[in-house]
């Protein structure tokens, strides 16, 4: 309408330049819809289905298992499982989720999928049902109101003592391990990017002699994933200020190198200036 254009079909009798022309692509739109939605709540409900059922039903699979195409049933892979087991041991010896994946990487231990490890893999692997003999749906997703778990048929790697063992230390650990720190004091922390490997940079704030030290770390060096070295606050604050200082703005705002404070206050009104 904008360009004064319409839409008509040489095979079908589709004609937006008049009303039932219209009317007939809204109605048309309007079944499409109805279909889309429909298809995917049956294919959806047959995933459902087939979890209460006892099947594993994610072809992509699980680290510890490999799954067979055409039977939907999950077979322990031996490397695998030990590796699984191994994960579990370490995290009841005392050692971190993100030490764990840092090792695996220092070893070149393989993925699933040929990736790397993180924290978050190791997590999924020490809070994962799948290893108990057992599949759930829903779980982690949207549909939590959905959510379930069954026993299944494939063989467990780990027991069940072992694993409420390792998810009560999981919540000690959210507990006595939460650390808060201002973020006015590292701000730089939400938009640096390493620039050998892309991953954003998270702060490591530190207090001796009563004066507080800021260094950026690349989030993927804690897991021996990046060779990026960490940079100190004051680094980047003055190459920030360097950078802002060689734009030409239209601001009478003026850097005073007296007081850090204002040193701040100005850099943060100037990007607030930029346009």
């Amino acid at each position: 309408e904008t360009f004064d254009c319409s839409f008509s079909s040489v095979t079908e009798k589709l004609d937006t330049s008049n009303a039932v022309g219209r009317m007939f692509i809204k109605i048309i739109g309007i079944f499409a819809e109805f279909e889309r939605e429909n298809l995917a709540e049956r294919v959806s409900f047959g995933y459902e289905e087939k979890t209460r059922q006892g099947n594993y039903t994610n072809t992509n699979g699980v680290y510890g298992y490999d799954y067979i195409v055409g039977k939907g049933n999950l077979v322990i892979n031996e490397k695998e499982a030990e590796i699984v087991k191994k994960t579990y041991e370490d995290y009841l010896n005392g050692k971190a989720m993100i030490s764990i994946a840092k090792d695996y990487n220092l070893r070149k231990v393989p993925t699933k999928r040929g990736g790397d490890w993180s924290q978050s893999t190791i997590q999924s692997i020490l809070t994962n049902e799948t290893y108990l003999g057992k599949v759930r749906y829903g779980v982690n997703k949207k549909i939590k109101n959905k959510a379930f778990i069954v026993e299944s048929n494939h063989e467990p790697i780990i027991d069940e003592y072992t694993f409420k063992k390792v998810q009560n230390m999981i919540k000690k650990r959210k507990h006595f391990n939460v650390k808060k720190f201002p973020s006015e004091n590292a701000y730089f922390g939400f938009v640096l990017k390493c620039s050998h490997c892309g991953a954003r940079f998270h702060a490591k704030q530190q207090r001796q002699n009563g004066k507080l030290y800021v260094t950026y770390y690349c989030n993927n060096k804690q897991t021996a994933r990046c060779k990026c070295r960490g940079i100190s606050h004051i680094k980047v604050l003055t190459a920030f200020e360097d950078y802002i200082k060689g734009i030409k703005i239209s601001c009478d705002i003026e850097f005073n190198n007296d007081h850090k404070k204002d040193r701040k206050l100005n850099i943060l009104l100037i990007i607030m200036n930029i346009k």
